[in-house]
């Protein structure tokens, strides 16, 4: 209790009221009002490095959290922010509310499915001109001497993705490979002379009319 002094004859009793969050991962703290807290629990897809609340950190991927699948806490009711990171997709943040407890209330449960970072395919070579296709699909023509970097973004849930890269050059002919990219990483292939063939090569080439 703090008192306030109003004008200079009334004294006036003010009284400071807080809540914190209690969890059961790294941080642990009492609840100081009157106010219930209600259960929460938070299911994570693929997995996370690290959740925020309300911008306190209050989980980490470790064993307690089964490595970043899954996390438990008590939440006073009202909206909060969540912020979940991970180091292989793309930053969670969004606002949840929770409701008020009553009698024989089950936990609040909140599932996110994260969204995986893209990956980086670096193309290092010498050649020029070169037109890349990834999948059957055109992505440009590499005609300078830095490497290019194409940034290939991941399909359905899995943290991989298999293509296949076709590079053509007007005279060396075309260099065909299968690549296995991996979310939020950077994978390099070096293209030389040698990994040409021309499949057009002492065949007679027949063109339309």
């Amino acid at each position: 209790m703090r008192l306030a002094l109003v004008g200079q004859l009334i004294l006036v009793p003010v009284i400071l009221q807080s809540f914190e969050v209690e969890c059961s991962g790294n941080l642990r703290v009492r609840d100081s009002s009157s106010v219930e807290n209600v259960d929460v629990r938070f299911y994570v897809h693929p997995f996370f490095s690290s959740i925020s609340i309300d911008n306190i950190k209050v989980a980490e991927n470790n064993s307690s959290t089964s490595f970043g699948q899954k996390f438990a806490c008590t939440l006073p009711a009202g909206r909060h922010k969540v912020t979940i990171q991970s180091e292989c997709c793309f930053e969670d943040e969004f606002l949840i509310t929770v409701p008020e407890k009553e009698e024989s209330w089950a936990p609040v449960v909140f599932r996110r499915r994260l969204r995986y970072l893209h990956a980086q395919l670096l193309l290092e070579t010498r050649i020029r001109p070169l037109e890349i296709w990834i999948d059957g699909s055109f992505k440009g023509t590499a005609d300078t001497s830095r490497p290019g970097t194409l940034t290939i973004p991941m399909k359905g849930q899995k943290g991989t993705r298999r293509i296949h890269i076709l590079v053509f050059h007007p005279t060396l002919g075309e260099m065909r490979r299968e690549i296995l990219l991996r979310s939020g990483r950077q994978t390099m292939i070096k293209i030389e002379r040698t990994d040409f063939s021309n499949p057009y090569e002492g065949k007679q080439v027949q063109h339309a009319p």
